[in-house]
Parts: C-alpha cells; sequence; structure tokens
C-alpha cells in the first residue's frame, strides 16, 4: 500500500490542484454573474426601498410613522420634555431630537400640524446599505413621547406619514412640514 501510494501521490496533488482552480473559477464567474446582475438592476433604479421584501417596507412604514399630540407646540415641547428619552436620543437644537451615530445622525422634530395640534416627525434616519438601521430608535422614542403625552393628559396617537426618501447615506424626508 505504502508503495503503490508513492508511486501515485503526484496523481493526487495533480487532482487537487485542478479541482481548486475548477472551484476557483466557479466562484469568480458567480461573482462576475451576482455583480453583473446587481449593476443592472442598480442602473434600472432597483433599491432596496422599491424590491416589495415585506420586512424593509415594514421597517419603512415604522420610519414613516409621526405621533400626533392633541396640543400646540409648547405643550408638545412640555410633554418631550418630561419624557423619559430612550438611550442615545438627545436634544439637538429646538424642537429637535437625534441620536448621533458618526457624523450622520437619527433627527425628530416637533412641526405644528395641519388642523392644529403638532406632530413629531422623524427628518431623517440612518442606513446602512439601504437598509434601515435606525427604525428601532425612532420607534423607542414614539413609545415614550405616547407613554408621557398620556401621563401628562394629553392625547397622542401615532399616524402614517410620507414614505421618506433614500440618500446616500440616509433616509431622509425632505422639508419639515412638505408631508
Amino acid at each position: 500500500m505504502e508503495e503503490w501510494w508513492r508511486l501515485n501521490q503526484g496523481y493526487f496533488v495533480v487532482a487537487a490542484f485542478l479541482a481548486l482552480t475548477v472551484l476557483l473559477w466557479l466562484a469568480r464567474r458567480w461573482g462576475r454573474r451576482f455583480t453583473a446582475r446587481a449593476a443592472e438592476r442598480s442602473a434600472s433604479g432597483a433599491t432596496w426601498d422599491n424590491q416589495g421584501n415585506p420586512f424593509v417596507e415594514k421597517l419603512l412604514a415604522s420610519l414613516a410613522t409621526e405621533v400626533h399630540l392633541d396640543t400646540d407646540l409648547p405643550g408638545a415641547e412640555q410633554v418631550l420634555a418630561g419624557t423619559k428619552l430612550p438611550r442615545w436620543w438627545k436634544p439637538a437644537g429646538e424642537r429637535a431630537w437625534a441620536v448621533q451615530e458618526g457624523d450622520i445622525a437619527t433627527t425628530a422634530d416637533l412641526v405644528p400640524a395641519e388642523g392644529g395640534g403638532t406632530r413629531l416627525v422623524l427628518r431623517e434616519a440612518v442606513h446602512q446599505n439601504g437598509m434601515p438601521t435606525s427604525e428601532t430608535d425612532w420607534r423607542k422614542l414614539r413609545r415614550a413621547v405616547l407613554t408621557a403625552a398620556s401621563a401628562a393628559g394629553v392625547g397622542a396617537r401615532e399616524e402614517a406619514g410620507p414614505r421618506l426618501l433614500r440618500e446616500p447615506r440616509q433616509w431622509v424626508r425632505g422639508p419639515v412640514g412638505a408631508g
């Protein structure tokens, strides 16, 4: 047996080398095909936000959800002042709150609502490769505000707002109040 192995081990080395070469060739071919398909779909305008993935659609609907408070701006500011903000949310100027992630942020604003009241809207949200990664932060802030409004005796409810638009590094609502 040892003599047979000594005589034929070169064939096994060559066979292993050829198998590895074929596998690498198939992997490169698959990679090129995948890249070409992705480039073609990207050129046609396909992105995560318009391919109908139910999971992503659910996240985008959550990002578009607004909190409507049945009070004027000063009353809404008092409600938010009494809100125990979820982790990472910090005041970011007048009537604005943000979660800072490096040099970009998820930002929410208080704006007057048409027909009375005030809306807490998400102005911009961080995404990673098109996936809305800041949806959880926004959902936690909405729930905290609803809880604080209930404790303060202010009517509050969640409502569907306009869908956010995708930019290279963030989801954005555009001009505040344009929805």
